[in-house]
């Protein structure tokens, strides 16, 4: 074991302790002694949350993010796609149809892990499907039929649908 700690200090400096777990002394606890010897651990102080964000840095909010007008438009565009049989749920499948380059538009939930959806915004710019994000996995999971939350949502195409003029009208709400 090392005799070394490292704290964080609130100056935001990272600064090195060291501490020592032997004694200096000759006469405290020679060979012939029983007893225990007496270490002392050595006093870090934990870093605080707020202080490991200065340090790391906030994370960005995702990039579209939905307005609540926009996002009750795109909640009705979900479940009449789901009516019609255009609507995929999941980040899975969501990455076959956009592969497959049946996806039209893509709603990814805000709220979620970040590490399930983070491959899909490269994928969908990759193949020039629109996606926008929408704050809530519950909400969007009820949108999409579902008792449970869902990550990802795709509106996929079909022909002769009814559903492509309003697919473009929402799509162009959002981007730039």
């Amino acid at each position: 074991m090392y005799p070394t700690s490292k704290a964080l200090t609130d100056d935001d400096d990272i600064k090195l302790e060291i501490t020592s777990n032997f004694s200096t002394d000759d006469d405290d606890n020679d060979y012939g002694d029983d007893s225990e010897p007496q270490t002392s651990k050595p006093q870090t102080s934990k870093p605080s949350y707020a202080s490991f964000n200065r340090i790391v840095g906030e994370q960005a909010p995702p990039y579209p993010l939905a307005s609540p007008a926009l996002t009750q438009d795109l909640f009705e565009l979900l479940e009449q796609s789901r009516c019609n049989g255009q609507l995929q749920k999941g980040a899975t499948q969501v990455l076959k149809q956009v592969r497959r380059g049946v996806g039209e538009l893509v709603v990814l939930a805000a709220d979620c892990d970040e590490s399930v959806i983070a491959h899909l915004p490269s994928v969908c710019r990759d193949w020039t499907v629109p996606y926008v994000y929408v704050a809530s996995t519950v909400a969007l999971g009820h949108a999409c039929g579902l008792k449970v939350a869902t990550t990802a949502a795709v509106v996929t195409a079909s022909e002769g649908s009814e559903l492509t003029d309003r697919i473009k009208e929402v799509t162009e709400r959002f981007m730039i």
